[in-house]
């Protein structure tokens, strides 16, 4: 798990999975992401993004995927969590 201000992050797996490695991040206080690395070359990014227009959202995704690319060597990754974006919101 990870904590970034008042705000907690939790991925669950079945331990058949060899856990490798973990990264943990936040996009800013309050909201936090963390990736696991996974043997067979596969990788869980669970994050929990802010609300941010469509400039925003593109650019925190790509500076977390940049750090998570720097340390893990992998190139199956599965993303998943809560975007708090709205992709039918006219005003994104």
């Amino acid at each position: 798990y990870h904590i970034s201000g008042h705000d907690t992050i939790i991925t669950f797996w079945n331990h058949k999975y060899q856990l490798l490695n973990s990264l943990k991040g936040e996009f800013q206080p309050g909201r936090p992401w963390q990736c696991q690395q996974f043997e067979g070359n596969i990788s869980i990014v669970n994050v929990h993004l802010g609300h941010y227009n469509r400039y925003g959202f593109i650019n925190k995704l790509k500076k977390m995927m940049i750090q998570i690319k720097r340390e893990i060597n992998n190139n199956r990754i599965i993303m998943g969590g809560d975007f708090n974006y709205f992709l039918n919101d006219p005003k994104n």
